[in-house]
């Protein structure tokens, strides 16, 4: 016999998990919402590259010069390489010889 005061137990709500078609349309959603947002960025970088040029403040080449060498390095940074030879020893093996022979 059970006690009036006894709390019945009551089931818990749990949220329905988003089926497999809904995470892909939210996956696209955003994926559309970061690629305008990359759009109007890149718009906006380059309006200002063309205002700083047209005013004497950013000269081109040096500008592509060292956005190149960040990007080199951002590309080391996310492949690093460590080269145990130098340069003379890579050349004196024997398989560089041959193909450099044969192109020679």
């Amino acid at each position: 016999h059970q006690l009036a005061t006894e709390k019945t137990a009551q089931p818990t709500s749990v949220p329905p998990t988003p089926s497999a078609a809904d995470s892909c349309e939210q996956l696209r959603r955003t994926l559309k919402r970061h690629r305008e947002r990359l759009d109007l960025l890149s718009e906006e970088c380059a309006a200002l590259r063309d205002c700083l040029e047209a005013s004497g403040m950013l000269q081109p080449q040096p500008f592509l010069v060292h956005l190149h060498r960040r990007v080199f390095d951002a590309a080391r940074r996310r492949h690093p390489c460590v080269l145990n030879r130098t340069l003379p020893e890579v050349l004196q093996t024997n398989m560089l010889d041959l193909t450099m022979t044969q192109f020679a």
